[in-house]
């Protein structure tokens, strides 16, 4: 069966898929930064998660009896695909190391409009005024959760940050774009090969990979890895069966995952104001996931 068609007759798997991603996610950039407090380089953790994630789709394809990488008439998208995700990862979590978690996931989470922005001309879909009123609400609700920093932030972290907005937002589009041509397990897993290698390439030219040297550090690395492999697996999963917008509407959820780990891990306080912010994406979600 086509993506397509899976895609029009489980939405509800996509939905699941899709939450189950941010949630993931959502984690993974509190507990690298324990990993960073413990010693460990992002490129340490960026390639540790993607030769897991690699081992664990292999895995799974091994169970699922299908073959592991994409046929060769369609390896260049696996390419692509893994020079986004590269930018992303390194993207994202290299930019928590010049500015706070929350102003990194803010400048991140613009993705969601510039999907929208280009559905249109990219992928042939009209955002509806609804859709439209969502997504703005969603990002305004993530600032609010977020917060504005005090300080005037360092230009190397937005820089970063702002790489990895415009990546996962192409990331999307492209694997949107290509819908029930690439089978959703192979183009993640070559795309994990493929990022895995230019992070790896990337450490070996930088020199600049240090593994945890606290058991506080270590926890965060470990944790960081699994719930990256899970958030990249569930994520791509889910994509062909709710569709670009749809997805990259549903993972505004991520920050409020983070925000509330960060109150259960941190021992992080939710302001009255940070809960109506919170409050502002839920409500968002509800069209956003339709």
């Amino acid at each position: 069966m086509k993506g397509a068609e899976v895609a029009r007759q489980r939405p509800l798997l996509g939905l699941v898929l899709t939450l189950g991603a941010a949630v993931s996610y959502g984690v993974t950039a509190l507990f690298a930064r324990i990993a960073y407090d413990g010693g460990a380089t992002p490129l340490a953790v960026i390639c540790t998660r993607y030769w897991v994630a690699v081992a664990a789709l292999g895995l799974l394809a091994r169970v699922r009896g299908v073959p592991t990488g994409l046929p060769a008439g369609q390896r260049a998208w696996g390419v692509a695909v893994g020079v986004l995700l590269t930018f992303v990862a390194y993207g994202y979590l290299g930019s928590v190391r010049w500015i706070p978690v929350g102003l990194a996931a803010l400048v991140l989470y613009t993705y969601p409009i510039m999907v929208t922005l280009c559905a249109r001309p990219v992928l042939g879909q009209r955002p509806t005024p609804l859709r439209w009123l969502a997504a703005l609400a969603a990002f305004a609700g993530v600032a609010i959760v977020l917060g504005v920093p005090v300080t005037s932030p360092d230009p190397w972290g937005l820089m970063l940050a702002g790489l990895a907005a415009c990546s996962y937002g192409a990331m999307v589009l492209l694997a949107g774009r290509l819908g029930d041509r690439v089978d959703s397990l192979r183009l993640t897993f070559d795309a994990s090969v493929w990022a895995g290698v230019f992070c790896s390439v990337a450490a070996l030219l930088l020199g600049d990979v240090h593994l945890p040297v606290t058991t506080l550090g270590w926890a965060g690395f470990v944790g960081s890895v699994l719930t990256f492999t899970g958030g990249l697996i569930m994520f791509f999963a889910g994509l062909p069966h709710v569709g670009p917008m749809r997805s990259s509407g549903l993972m505004n959820l991520e920050p409020v995952v983070a925000v509330l780990a960060a109150i259960l891990l941190l021992g992080e306080t939710l302001s009255p104001v940070q809960g109506l912010g919170a409050a502002l994406i839920l409500l968002a979600l509800v069209p956003l996931g339709r």
